[in-house]
């Protein structure tokens, strides 16, 4: 899909649903890609999860814009309202190699990169791939200890006629997205507040979501490095929902021995999602690591001002805009 009719396509989807979750365009590649960002200061990049988008950062954007960091939460390729034309480049491979072009596009660089499920798996990946971009890791949740195979009967499946329609009737059904994948994210189920479920349902809606999960599927590349996390020298911050039904408290403790200068921090009775679940603890937990990585560690406060700051490139001048709230910052008693 073009640049100009995605936007179109997303434009139109938001103003059906009048939703406000929306941030800005940059183009990587030829391919538009969405991000929310929030405050000045250190770049700290916020990486979702399979299926995830920048949605899943709402709790923790805020915390740290007002704590003096850069916080920005980009879809990756093929999720959120990012493009959706290539599933060669949806891979893990491929979210790495965007990336490598989009931090220092947005001159993010180096940053701390904190990454939920395969977002920490990216996050470990960019790190050993391009050890300069990266200052420090947290992974919460993380995909990428083993290696994950799609069953033959699913790829048998992925062939079959008709599974483009179906592709499309389950990407379009919240009952599907809610009940299979939102709800169980969470250890505690009274904790998932009302538009949660639409909100990760929002995206699956744009045109194209049902062709590239077909094309999706078969090219997924989890745990392909994961021999080699002893080589990361970055600093690493392991945050643990205990009540995850997919990735064990033991898949932590793993990552912990991996890396030794890995710091594990759980969350009894959290989920998958401990950053939305727990948004208090997390938060804490993540900014007291901050203030521990070498030029993050500076103590400051946000003064809220509606005065646009520097912005980058933008896809095309007429592409759908909003700036995030901008603020200056001053040293703590200044």
């Amino acid at each position: 899909m073009e640049s100009a009719a995605h936007y179109a396509a997303v434009q139109r989807l938001i103003r059906r649903h009048r939703w406000s979750w929306q941030g800005r365009w940059i183009e990587v590649n030829g391919r538009p890609v969405h991000f929310v960002e929030q405050g000045q200061g250190p770049p700290v990049v916020l990486l979702h999860g399979f299926g995830g988008w920048s949605f899943c950062w709402r709790k923790n954007l805020q915390a740290l814009a007002a704590s003096g960091y850069r916080a920005i939460a980009p879809d990756l390729l093929g999720h959120g309202f990012s493009d959706k034309s290539a599933p060669d480049q949806v891979t893990l491979a491929g979210q790495v190699d965007l990336l490598r072009h989009l931090l220092p596009a947005l001159g993010a660089t180096p940053a701390v990169v904190v990454g939920n499920s395969m977002g920490g798996e990216i996050a470990l990946r960019l790190a050993l791939q391009a050890p300069d971009l990266v200052r420090a890791i947290a992974i919460a949740n993380s995909t990428g200890h083993d290696r994950i195979e799609i069953p033959a009967q699913v790829l048998r499946w992925l062939r079959l006629p008709g599974a483009g329609l179906a592709a499309w009737a389950l990407v379009h059904s919240r009952r599907f997205i809610g009940g299979r994948f939102v709800i169980p994210c969470y250890g505690d189920r009274s904790r998932l507040e009302p538009g949660t479920i639409e909100g990760y349902c929002l995206p699956f809606r744009l045109p194209g979501v049902a062709r590239l999960f077909l094309q999706w599927l078969p090219r997924l590349d989890f745990g392909r490095e994961a021999g080699n996390y002893g080589c990361v020298r970055q600093p690493v911050l392991i945050l643990w929902g205990e009540a995850d039904p997919w990735w064990p408290v033991d898949d932590a403790r793993r990552f912990a021995a991996a890396m030794p200068q890995a710091r594990l921090v759980t969350y009894p009775g959290a989920g998958h999602l401990p950053q939305e679940e727990v948004p208090e603890a997390f938060n804490r937990d993540l900014l007291a690591f901050l203030a521990e990585v070498p030029g993050y560690g500076t103590r400051l406060r946000m003064t809220t001002s509606h005065s646009p700051g520097p912005t980058v490139s933008t896809a095309s001048t007429s592409s759908p805009y909003i700036a995030a709230e901008r603020g200056t910052l001053r040293e703590e008693g200044s």
